[in-house]
């Protein structure tokens, strides 16, 4: 049998094998307390169906495969699976006969959650109960190693295979891996099988549905925006003052009943989704939004697209699971209202854990908004980078603007001024950024000039022209803050290097006003020594898709072949790192990074958060801008990688199996 279609069945044996356990060690709890059982309804003829629906399921994939034979039968590599085959037998008839005669004894089929499981006591002893669980947990460790070694034989293969047949066995590997553990994860019943059902109130019910919408790395982009400096963006919620730089007043706008969409734009680098992260989690937000909430609850939801990151991040699924989320995180009380099919799903323990649909979630945020409509709640969503959307531009902007007529709903939105966000927006309260900036990004300059002894000595000498640094600086910014980071980090290196006036004029003086000639002169300012060396990095961090970490990058990283890396991790003992080992290959793997790209490829949390819950950060672009540079057609060719695609995917192929070890 093909390592994958071995692959294939030893999911759904470990998904049945789970299934089991999950229940017996219910009724194992159960059998020593029946504190904290519920009054829950739960229909015991479902759960039957449940195992019998997943035997047959099992069986038929068994027959397809011809290994109900004698296991001698079969090839080496296919007798684990076989020989777990009767054991899954036995248990499906234990339990299902066990289902039976709880049936028989009380025969209402719709049982309390708690006294259902208690009826187990009747039918089944303490010790088969024991003697069960422990079965299913030996075959749950011997069905996870045989899915080692299958997974291990299919790397072994397409290691062997000639290069032209590499890349596309990679790309069958990888998308058979995916299907199978989607699969895995349809019509599991982690949510009715699991102990924590002991409990399974309202609140438990809520919790489940929350965590449907939730999806991984939901506030990545926002933990990486950087926080507003000091001082910074407080005109935001003031009057304006410059009436040659007009801008709708926003504190009037978050306190009125007036226009509810209100539109920040600005160049790229200005600074913007900065403004919405500050304005979000501002105290005054908040206040001014109640007075216009008044006697309503008052919800506010935010989203930040980034088309650095994963798929979702980009998407409107994304979207409107993180507003859908967030929003009935603050009042649950209206899942049901918001979300009907779900929350009854969920009542019966009939859910099915299939993909969202996205008519789904569009008739969810639709009632959502019916809900604030119908006086329930007030609603402002905070949604930045709209051009980062992957997507329908114009339709995105129609579902806020529609969503928007309802006079209990608001929504703040941040983008590029792109034409067709001009047209949707244009006669809206708005503000540009760059026009907006200048008292920011000096206030900016100076803390962080002053911070330096360099400048600080500089500042005593010579006054005069101190001043005047910092002012040619925010003037040359032309509102652009990602311009004035990378200035300020230039300037402070000529500090560090004792430089002169002179030298200090000319590092200013040579910086381009230009983002893109910066990033130009960046990348030419490669030592040569590294050119190399840095070209192959983006390439792994291209093909990576936006999911390498700083750890996976140093394993990656390694003076090896993709094949090589890959024979290394396979001989590689399974040893967890300790503390400083950690720590010391973070360091080697930051300063690589640093000396090659010099900035514009950074890893996203400091040395003081790798070692904690949020260790494996990943490598990412500086800003998207850098990103689109260097995706360009004319750096993109200079950076033609001189290894192969399929080396790429091996080397770091190579480099998860060092991260799983």
């Amino acid at each position: 049998m093909d390592p994958l279609t071995a692959v294939g069945l030893g999911a759904n044996i470990l998904q049945f094998v789970q299934l089991a356990a999950t229940l017996v060690g219910t009724a194992q709890d159960i059998y020593q307390s029946v504190e904290g059982a519920t009054a829950h309804n739960v229909d015991l003829e479902a759960v039957a169906e449940t195992i019998r629906s997943r035997y047959r399921r099992l069986q038929l994939m068994a027959a397809k495969r011809n290994l109900n034979a004698d296991p001698d039968a079969v090839p080496e590599t296919d007798k684990e699976l076989a020989r777990l085959l009767p054991d899954c037998d036995v248990v499906a008839r234990q339990l299902l006969a066990a289902l039976e005669n709880v049936k028989l004894k009380y025969p209402n089929r719709r049982r309390g959650w708690g006294s259902a499981l208690q009826a187990f006591r009747t039918v089944w002893s303490a010790a088969e109960i024991n003697a069960l669980h422990e079965r299913l947990k030996g075959c749950e460790s011997r069905v996870q190693t045989a899915l080692l070694v299958c997974l291990k034989e299919k790397i072994d293969m397409i290691t062997e295979a000639p290069h032209g047949t590499q890349r596309r066995d990679l790309r069958v590997f990888k998308d058979a891996i995916i299907r199978e553990v989607q699969e895995l994860r349809t019509e599991n019943l982690d949510y009715a099988f699991g102990a924590r059902l002991l409990a399974l109130t309202d609140g438990a019910l809520r919790d489940h549905v929350l965590g449907r919408l939730r999806f991984n790395h939901q506030y990545d982009r926002e933990y990486k925006i950087a926080e507003a400096h000091a001082e910074t963006f407080r005109w935001v919620f003031e009057p304006p003052r410059d009436p040659a730089k007009p801008f709708t007043n926003f504190q009037d706008w978050l306190k009125q009943d007036s226009q509810h969409v209100y539109w920040i734009t600005g160049k790229a680098g200005s600074g913007k989704s900065t403004l919405m992260k500050y304005i979000v989690h501002d105290r005054h937000c908040d206040e001014f939004l109640r007075s216009w909430a008044g006697p309503l609850p008052l919800l506010t939801t935010r989203f930040y697209f980034w088309n650095s990151g994963s798929q979702i991040q980009m998407s409107q699924e994304g979207l409107l699971r993180s507003i859908l989320h967030e929003a009935l995180t603050k009042r649950p009380d209206m899942i049901p209202k918001v979300l009907p099919d779900l929350w009854t799903a969920f009542q019966t323990l009939r859910f099915k854990d299939s993909a969202w649909l996205l008519t789904d979630l569009m008739i969810a945020f639709d009632r959502l908004v019916a809900c604030a409509t119908e006086n329930h709640f007030k609603i402002c969503f905070f949604v930045d980078g709209l051009d980062e959307f992957d997507g329908d531009l114009e339709a995105l902007a129609i579902l806020f603007r529609k969503a928007a007529k309802s006079p209990n709903v608001k929504a703040c939105l941040s983008s590029r001024p792109w034409e067709v966000f001009e047209e949707a927006f244009l006669t809206l309260p708005s503000l540009r950024l760059q026009h907006l900036t200048f008292f920011d990004i000096r206030s900016y300059v100076t803390s962080h000039l002053h911070g330096h002894s360099g400048f600080q000595g500089l500042a005593r000498r010579e006054p005069a022209f101190a001043t005047s640094l910092i002012e040619n600086i925010a003037t040359k910014a032309s509102g652009v803050f990602l311009w004035v980071f990378l200035t300020v980090k230039s300037l402070l290196i000529g500090f560090t290097n004792g430089d002169r006036i002179s030298d200090l004029q000319g590092r200013l003086d040579e910086i381009p006003d230009d983002l893109q000639l910066f990033y130009l002169k960046i990348f030419d300012s490669i030592d040569p020594v590294y050119t190399k060396h840095a070209y192959q990095i983006f390439h792994l961090v291209e093909a990576a898709e936006g999911s390498l970490t700083a750890m996976g990058l140093y394993y990656a990283d390694q003076d090896m072949d993709g094949t090589q890396l890959i024979k290394s991790a396979q001989a590689a003992k399974i040893t967890p790192l300790s503390a400083q080992e950690y720590s010391d290959r973070y360091e080697a793997i930051n300063k690589r990074l640093n000396s090659r790209w010099k900035g514009l490829f950074e890893i996203e949390a400091p040395l003081s958060d790798i070692l904690g819950r949020s260790g494996n950060r990943k490598v990412s672009y500086l800003h998207r801008t850098a990103r689109d540079f260097l995706r360009s057609p004319e750096i993109f060719t200079r950076m033609k990688p001189s290894i192969r695609d399929t080396d790429l995917q091996l080397t770091l192929a190579g480099s998860c199996i060092f991260l799983m070890k």
